[in-house]
């Protein structure tokens, strides 16, 4: 059963990084004097907590997805849709919600940085609903797709198909020479 594990895999580590990124920024815009003393209180620092917190609890969800991956590849039974499902779905509610309190456009200059790592992080979310619906609705072709890619299946047309359920168990009626002509 192919889940298109290569693309989710990557996308997830794509997603840490940008956790950790946003909670790198996060922290380093904290420590800084801007937030210091009464400062605490601006929009920029309030900004940074709620990113470092948003940035922890999306390390969490990325850990959890690999630790399904080994839990998936130990027992040798995939895990069903519906996890899936409801993974990807909260991180893209998530990560929306993120982008939605700290990009609002009275904080969007705040931090450069923080403001590109929460649309990096919707990004890849919204990519890994999108990839999961994809599957679900053409398990099929990703599947052929990868045997494709691995070299375990050759596609034919359709002409060829037909001409080798016609020729199963007749001789072939066309000689070389006919086909000279």
């Amino acid at each position: 059963y192919y889940r298109g594990t290569n693309q989710v895999n990557k996308s997830f580590i794509l997603l840490l990084f940008s956790c950790l990124g946003l909670l790198a920024f996060g922290a380093s815009h904290l420590s800084s004097p801007l937030c210091d003393g009464a400062l605490m209180e601006t929009i920029s620092c309030r900004n940074c907590i709620v990113s470092i917190a948003f940035a922890v609890i999306g390390i969490l969800v990325v850990c959890f997805h690999f630790t399904l991956v080994v839990i998936e590849k130990t027992t040798l039974r995939p895990r069903r849709n519906s996890v899936d499902a409801s993974l990807y779905g909260f991180c893209l509610a998530w990560f929306t919600l993120h982008a939605g309190i700290v990009t609002y456009p009275g904080a969007a200059g705040s931090n450069p940085n923080i403001f590109v790592s929460s649309w990096i992080c919707f990004g890849l979310s919204m990519y890994l609903c999108i990839h999961h619906i994809d599957q679900c609705i053409y398990p099929n072709q990703l599947m052929e797709a990868n045997a494709m890619k691995s070299g375990l299946l050759q596609y034919r047309t359709c002409r060829s198909k037909m001409d080798d359920e016609f020729s199963v168990g007749t001789t072939n009626q066309y000689s070389d020479d006919e086909e000279d002509d």
